[in-house]
């Protein structure tokens, strides 16, 4: 569903996050239309859609798109995140996680979700971060769509490891009154 113009510019959320999670952007025209339109948007950040090559990169930040997302075209192409990070600056370039603990570790899973990597989490964040992402968008598959929270021992692994800016999936439902854990 898209939602109308009035509602965006009426809105206090000044970020829309599109996300293909087939992988199948290939910069197609309708899409980038609608991130055309959708950016002239007073006030409207955009971060846009999961992509494969760099020149879909290229076509969504010339059609307005703030940042891009990347999970499985880095998985199978770690260059990706090094080229696209060298050639159009790091601060657009979001490495998008999907983690599931196994026993005792958390391992990536790709395509949406659906396949086992057998990459370690905590491996993959740290060597997403030396390719040059700016942010890491981190979703805890078990976690996420339960309505019940962060998944704590998993970001404080990531936080005590990263630099970069991290962002994770499930967010608090009400983010005025969310307040970071403190990790004293």
């Amino acid at each position: 569903m898209i939602p109308k113009s009035s509602d965006i510019n009426n809105s206090s959320n000044k970020t829309l996050d599109l996300f293909d999670e087939s992988g199948n952007f290939g910069a197609e025209e309708l899409k980038l239309s609608l991130l055309f339109l959708l950016t002239k948007r007073k006030y409207l950040q955009l971060s846009s859609l999961g992509i494969n090559e760099i020149e879909d990169i290229r076509a969504l930040l010339k059609s307005g798109a703030d940042k891009v997302s990347i999970n499985t075209a880095a998985i199978l192409n770690e260059n990706l995140i090094k080229d696209s990070s060298q050639r159009f600056g790091s601060q657009c370039i979001v490495a998008a996680v999907d983690a599931k603990r196994h026993d005792k570790d958390w391992i990536v899973y790709s395509h949406g979700g659906t396949k086992n990597t057998g990459i370690k989490v905590f491996t993959w964040l740290e060597k997403l971060q030396q390719l040059g992402a700016g942010e890491i968008l981190l979703t805890s598959m078990d976690r996420d769509g339960t309505k019940n929270g962060f998944d704590l021992e998993l970001l404080k692994k990531s936080t005590d490891l990263l630099t970069c800016l991290l962002y994770t999936s499930p967010s608090p439902r009400d983010q005025r009154g969310a307040r970071m854990p403190s990790w004293g």
